[in-house]
């Protein structure tokens, strides 16, 4: 394992332990949100907060997703095909994969640019949006890196021998 592919795999890991304590404090917050509504009433701003972490918890689930390759596949169409045919049609769909992530991600930084200059925030608890967004956009860019990572990964494989 080279440093390149250390570095990738071990970013991921740490951004995907990230997203797992959002979503256990997504979790907690959900759970004594409902406890409090039996006893008092409602905590204020929780949809709020719920919002701003989820978009943790989604982004870095897709890197992991994208590096473990635990997205849907179509095994059962690609299952008889001999292996090299495999990898370029994997290697044609991060292909595709790619340029879609980058159009998100290049969308979602023109987005955050004009919204920073507007001052986004929340409505209820008046929490800035923009890092939120910013976190989002590395989530995506990291994704586009994964799948450049997978794609040179599927060409060195197609460079070597049956055995």
């Amino acid at each position: 394992m080279n440093i390149f592919e250390k570095l990738i795999k071990g970013t991921v890991n740490y951004t995907t332990n990230i997203g797992v304590v959002f979503l256990v404090a997504v979790m907690l917050l959900i759970t004594i949100n409902v406890i409090y509504r039996i006893f008092a009433g409602v905590i204020p701003g929780q949809y709020e907060l719920v919002e701003i972490m989820i978009v943790v918890v989604a982004g870095f689930a897709i890197c992991d997703t994208e590096i473990h390759h635990r997205q849907t596949s179509v095994d059962m169409v690609t299952m008889r095909l001999p292996r090299k045919s495999k990898l370029w049609l994997e290697n044609g769909c991060n292909l595709i994969g790619l340029v879609f992530w980058a159009l998100v991600a290049r969308e979602t930084i023109r987005l955050t640019m004009d919204k920073a200059a507007k001052g986004e925030h929340t409505d209820l608890l008046q929490i800035p949006i923009i890092p939120t967004r910013v976190i989002w956009v590395v989530a995506l860019i990291l994704v586009c890196v994964v799948i450049i990572y997978n794609i040179f990964k599927n060409f060195k494989e197609l460079g070597r021998k049956e055995s």
